[in-house]
């Protein structure tokens, strides 16, 4: 699996809805409507009009933005205390301690600048121990790998007001498989000494042509334009790209009216226009909001299950 639903509050496995790491009832709690890349800095954020209407009745803007600010907070909160009661036991946490195996420290010099979006481990970056360090501004990493239990979620920047941001992230381990999502905001400089680039596994996207979503315009994977991975890029204004996944992608527990809507925002900057490799799955609903938007393909895939990607 390349991805998947994770709980909101601290980004573990769900097992049933319920969270193995905090035991927060995802399916109690959670929404239909979540936002892929949500800004590392919520303040930034320009306000939008009230309330947004979208399709059948499809509310967005203020509610939605009031939901991930809470969910930032409690986020932040969330690993404050973990840090606190780590510090207190006198315990360091060690992220890798279930990896399968170790990486190589030999290999290839790697030296790559990533902006948002997600990339796979073997396919779009190779297996390597990183450095990572923020060019200008400030984002966050997100690193998900089901096969050797590591979840990593960290700030990077040079805001000294604040202590959950890093300057620099040393020994960064990723491993074949891992999913590593970079969020908006800045360019992030990966470094490795030991890259396996050799091993790099991805192939050229057979997708050729791109394809342009305009406001107010409603386009389905696999009958306006073919199900794929694409690199999302807006025209320059405020805007949201709004997916509306397949009924199968639903929880169980979902009502029969309910809808599972993924939402990837854009600002007005450089750095925040586009999002890189974004699957698109057979029977996707794509509607944007404020500003016309353009699919690209991406240039390098690897499995061509783009719904593996939403699946818990």
């Amino acid at each position: 699996m390349l991805g998947g639903k994770r709980c909101y509050l601290c980004g573990g496995k769900l097992v049933n809805g319920r969270c193995v790491e905090c035991g927060l009832d995802n399916e109690k709690n959670t929404k239909k409507v979540y936002h892929l890349n949500e800004s590392v800095k919520m303040q930034d954020s320009q306000p939008r009009d009230a309330v947004q209407k979208i399709g059948k009745g499809l509310a967005i803007g203020s509610v939605i933005l009031l939901v991930a600010a809470v969910g930032a907070v409690a986020l932040n909160s969330y690993f404050e205390e973990q840090e606190k009661g780590q510090s207190q036991s006198g315990e360091e946490y060690d992220e890798y301690q279930f990896a399968k195996r170790q990486l190589s420290e030999t290999g290839e010099a790697y030296d790559e600048v990533l902006t948002g979006g997600y990339y796979e481990v073997g396919v779009h970056i190779p297996e390597g121990i990183y450095t990572v360090e923020a060019q200008d501004g400030e984002s966050a990493i997100y690193l998900i790998d089901d096969e050797n239990g590591i979840y990593i979620w960290q700030q990077i920047g040079n805001d000294p007001e604040n202590p959950n941001q890093a300057a620099v992230m040393d020994d960064l381990r990723l491993y074949d498989g891992a999913l590593l999502e970079v969020k908006s905001g800045a360019a992030l400089q990966f470094r490795s000494d030991c890259a396996q680039t050799e091993r790099l596994h991805g192939e050229t996207n057979p997708l050729q042509d791109s394809v342009r979503v305009e406001v107010g315009q409603t386009m389905t994977a696999g009958r306006d334009f073919p199900e794929g991975l694409y690199n999302v890029k807006s025209e320059p204004d405020w805007n949201d790209l709004m997916m509306t996944l397949p009924d199968s992608f639903l929880s169980e527990f979902a009502a029969d009216e309910e809808h599972r809507v993924e939402v990837i925002s854009f600002a007005p900057k450089e750095l925040e226009l586009s999002y890189e490799n974004v699957p698109i799955p057979k029977g996707t609903e794509i509607q944007t909001t404020g500003a016309a938007v353009t699919l690209e393909p991406s240039e390098k895939i690897g499995s061509t299950d783009y719904g593996e990607f939403y699946k818990e």
